[in-house]
This record gives structure tokens, sequence and C-alpha cells, in this order.
């Protein structure tokens, strides 16, 4: 899980996008951008040591990690949550499982929206990490 697999994912539901042929072309590649958003968030959490699983990764939890973790409060946006279920609810569900994918065009502007979201968690991964370094220091 890393931030790298997130991107090249990205790359690669953007490439299969462009060059997609027919609506089972842009099913797949709307699948692979909801890979990379989660890619991203994975990458969040294992940046702050959070033990997770693939398969039990919901919203709330991703909610309760911006919360304790990040210090974002329920108030606030909550930039991956807001990421992770747009891919999960446009990307995965409707347009791959429910085959009701948007037009190409709303699918480059969801792609987009997974940039967002991979560029975010790059800024928290970062975040998490100089918190880390710091916490080092401090106990020295």
């Amino acid at each position: 899980m890393s931030i790298e697999t997130a991107k090249k994912t990205l790359n690669r539901a953007q490439a299969e996008l462009h060059q997609g042929k027919d609506e089972e072309d842009l099913r797949q590649a709307a699948e692979k951008g909801w890979r990379a958003a989660r890619e991203a968030v994975y990458a969040v959490l294992d940046a702050a040591g959070e033990p997770t699983k693939k398969s039990t990764l919901s919203p709330q939890s991703v909610a309760a990690f911006e919360v304790d973790y990040l210090g974002r409060g329920r108030r606030r946006l909550q930039p991956l949550t807001a990421g992770y279920v747009r891919a999960m609810n446009v990307l995965h569900g409707a347009c791959f499982y429910e085959d009701a994918c948007p037009t190409r065009k709303e699918l480059e502007f969801e792609m987009d929206q997974v940039l967002w979201l991979i560029e975010q968690a790059e800024q928290d991964i970062d975040t998490l990490t100089a918190a880390k370094r710091s916490r080092k220091r401090s106990k020295r």
C-alpha cells in the first residue's frame, strides 16, 4: 500500500479511459480509478500505523480516522472521507457494479477528483511522517 501504487493505478485508469472504445472499457477504467482512491486512503492509514483489511474499510472508519489521527473535527471538511465515498459511489458502485457509468467527460472529472484525493493523501502522509519524526526527536 503506497501512494506510488495509487498514482500508477490512476495513470492506468486515465489511459484506459482515453483509449476506451466501448462501455466495458469505461467500466474497467472506472474500477481502476476506484482502486487508486482506495490505495491512497490505505497509504495514509499505513503511514499512521493503522492496521487495515482491504475488505473492511468503511466510510465510517475513514471518517473516524480523520477525526482521531488527523485532528479534523466532525464539523470540518474531511477530504479523505469525501473522496473515498465519492469514488466508491460513482466509480465502483454506480459505474462498475450497476453498469450506470457517467459519460466519458464526467468520468474524466471523476478521475480528476481521484487525483485530488491522492494529492490530499500525500499531504496527510507528509504531516504524519513529520509528526512521527518530531515525537522521536522529543524522546531523545
